[in-house]
């Protein structure tokens, strides 16, 4: 610098007398000179210093700002994660209930088909009533009051196994069907009535999964119907006839074997053998007809 270069001729030179104060102005304004580039040096050493300092904090926000949002990203993977889980469940929660709604319509339709055509009144008891088996009796002496109650409290029992919400509020009435006889080995079956069809759907619905033996209740006609057929079908399996040969249908008023009408009710109640015809003749299987006596 040329600076410096005049102070070196200044000291590597003899000193003049006359010179003195020229060499000393110029020593003066080169340390001016140099004064002013350190001051200069050190603006750029402060200017850099707080140029760091910035690029460090916008560095830590960087990072402060990937935390995050690798944090929201993984929480919306989970949340993601958590909704398509409620999601299938709710599905498979909706598809559990249409094949419930299908199969109580299913069983609303067949009580509602085995009700009589008559204006009778019951229609409540063939749409609210179910029968239950094989619900032990109590000892003989027992309170009725006590018995009701015991019924009651077996019947709920075998219902809440599936359906918790059903109480005694859920009944109309609980009772035992047929007169009480003590060499009966088996007990007699439970009525109960329900307040509402769907209660009485529900049960008919699980029957199959529930530890006793449940069944729809049926209109007089109906009993009335099965019992003849059902007595025609005890002849047939005394003859020899195989069991699963022989199908009742009592809504139909017919007996099948091997898939083929054996007979049919009249609106008498009596039993009436088709014939059979065959290449040389025609015969019938009895040539008698059987009528049935009111339960």
């Amino acid at each position: 610098m040329s600076w410096l270069r005049n102070l070196l001729r200044i000291f590597t030179r003899a000193p003049r007398p006359d010179n003195h104060k020229a060499e000393i102005a110029s020593l003066q304004s080169s340390m001016k000179l140099l004064e002013d580039q350190v001051q200069r040096v050190h603006l750029k050493l402060d200017t850099k210093r707080r140029h760091e300092s910035e690029i460090a904090a916008l560095k830590s926000s960087i990072n402060s700002l990937d935390e995050v949002r690798s944090l929201h990203c993984t929480d919306s993977e989970s949340l993601l994660e958590k909704q398509e889980s409620e999601t299938t469940s709710l599905k498979s929660s909706v598809k559990a209930l249409e094949n419930e709604v299908k199969t109580l319509r299913w069983t609303l339709t067949s009580l509602t088909n085995s009700m009589p055509t008559s204006n009778t009144p019951s229609f409540c008891d063939d749409a609210f009533s179910i029968w239950f088996y094989e619900i032990p009796e109590y000892p003989t002496g027992t309170p009725l009051e006590a018995r009701c109650q015991k019924d009651v409290e077996a019947c709920l029992s075998i219902i809440n196994s599936f359906d918790p919400s059903i109480n005694e509020e859920s009944l109309w009435g609980v009772h035992r069907v047929g007169s009480f006889s003590k060499e009966s080995k088996n007990p007699r079956p439970v009525k109960v009535k329900f307040v509402r069809v769907a209660d009485a759907a529900r049960v008919l619905l699980h029957r199959n999964s529930l530890s006793t033996k449940v069944k729809p209740h049926f209109s007089e006609e109906h009993r009335l119907r099965y019992k003849v057929l059902n007595k025609e079908r005890q002849s047939l399996i005394d003859s020899g006839i195989s069991t699963d040969s022989i199908r009742i249908c009592s809504r139909a008023k017919i007996l099948l074997v091997d898939g083929k009408i054996y007979g049919k009710l009249h609106s008498s109640h009596k039993f009436q053998y088709v014939t059979v015809t065959t290449a040389d003749k025609t015969e019938s299987p009895h040539h008698v007809t059987t009528e049935s006596s009111h339960v």
